[in-house]
């Protein structure tokens, strides 16, 4: 029951380990504290239980069917800013679609046009639209 109650409290929350283990052991019985797991184990039940929970994108078939959630087009450089990662998509749909990744603060280079494209796609600058 401890350890489904840890599981529950990593899936369910955001807390860090010492936050869940405080909050499980509150109203535990003295018969229960006497068998809980120890402090590593309990990091590796809640590390366990939050990756079982991060579904990965779906897989497609083909390039132009791939979307890209605004959870993996930003990055996080310090805590509660955000800035795009995705720089670049050409679209759902287009049958030569690509991408352009990088940080957003650094992608002044993109504007001046010193892109030197590789791969099998014909690049036009006056198609590309940034976000």
């Amino acid at each position: 029951m401890l350890v489904t109650n840890i599981r529950h409290r990593a899936a369910t929350t955001m807390e860090n380990p010492a936050q869940i283990r405080t909050q499980v052991l509150q109203n535990v019985s003295l018969a229960t504290l006497g068998n809980i797991p120890s402090v590593n184990a309990m990091r590796q039940v809640i590390s366990r239980s939050r990756q079982q929970q991060q579904l990965g994108l779906p897989v497609v078939q083909h390039r132009r069917d791939l979307v890209i959630p605004n959870a993996y087009a930003q990055y996080e450089p310090q805590p509660e800013i955000l800035e795009q990662y995705l720089l670049v998509d050409t679209g759902v749909g287009d049958e030569n679609s690509f991408f352009i990744i990088g940080r957003e603060s650094h992608a002044t280079w993109l504007c001046r046009g010193d892109v030197f494209p590789h791969g099998p796609f014909d690049f036009h600058y006056s198609n590309v639209l940034i976000n």
